[in-house]
């Protein structure tokens, strides 16, 4: 059995494609369909390598994995300067959503990593789906502000520093306009309190969920666990030089 390699394709609207990698079984025929909710910037790239390795092996076990790039990102369409980007991302989840959801009727299962984490439970939330059967959210911040300082902290730390213009917020390698940072801001963590969807939610081993997080995850009473070896799959090997993918 060889490994399934996946095969480059766009999903989303026409005027906001989103550039995407399918993962099928070599059978052709799949138990269900598993969408895998990237990170943003820097994160999104360092666990490209662990997505692209989730994706085979899903596939391997006999799922079809979706991997996609947010507006903004890889060979997506181009994020404007006045765009609410949470609410942009909510729509491009919501798009792929739609449209995987036309290829079979098996259940639809969601993992999110990080804000991607955020924005599947945003967007659970508002708009519940029966096709959807489970939500994973991987290691979320407490919302979309830690997330900016976390970015910002990162890239305070280096020793080149850069001056951006008033109300633009620096990642590494990435420059958020005043309008997507305020976006991101008013991005928290949820739940979505859905019928029939089961959620999970999977924090850092010797570190835990953030304590807003926790709050709601008991209040909630869904189900937890730690992870070994997470923060490998987020950081850069020592001399490693990180690339934008597009594979």
């Amino acid at each position: 059995m060889g490994v399934p390699t996946g095969e480059p394709t766009w999903l989303g609207r026409a005027d906001r494609p989103l550039a995407a990698w399918v993962h099928t079984p070599d059978s052709g025929h799949a138990a269900g369909v598993v969408v895998l909710v990237p990170s943003f910037g820097r994160e999104q790239e360092l666990a490209h390598r662990s997505f692209r390795r989730l994706a085979r092996d899903l596939a391997l076990a006999g799922f079809a994995a979706v991997r996609f790039a947010w507006t903004g990102s890889s060979d997506s369409g181009d994020l404007a300067d006045d765009d609410a980007a949470a609410d942009v991302w909510v729509d491009d989840l919501n798009a792929v959503l739609d449209e995987v959801s036309t290829w079979t009727d098996a259940p639809v299962q969601v993992v999110g990593l990080r804000v991607g984490a955020l924005v599947a439970g945003r967007a659970l939330s508002r708009a519940p789906r029966p096709r959807v059967v489970s939500l994973l959210q991987w290691d979320p911040p407490a919302g979309g502000r830690i997330f900016l300082r976390q970015e910002r902290a990162l890239l305070m730390s280096l020793e080149t520093r850069s001056t951006l213009p008033e109300g633009q917020h620096g990642g590494m390698g990435i420059i958020y306009t005043a309008a997507h940072a305020e976006s991101l801001r008013g991005l928290t963590f949820e739940v979505p309190a859905a019928d029939g969807l089961d959620v999970a939610v999977v924090g850092r081993d010797g570190i835990g969920l953030p304590r807003s997080v926790q709050k709601s995850v008991d209040a909630a009473g869904v189900r937890t666990w730690d992870v070994a070896g997470q923060d490998a799959m987020l950081e850069a090997p020592e001399g490693a030089v990180v690339l934008a993918s597009t594979e």
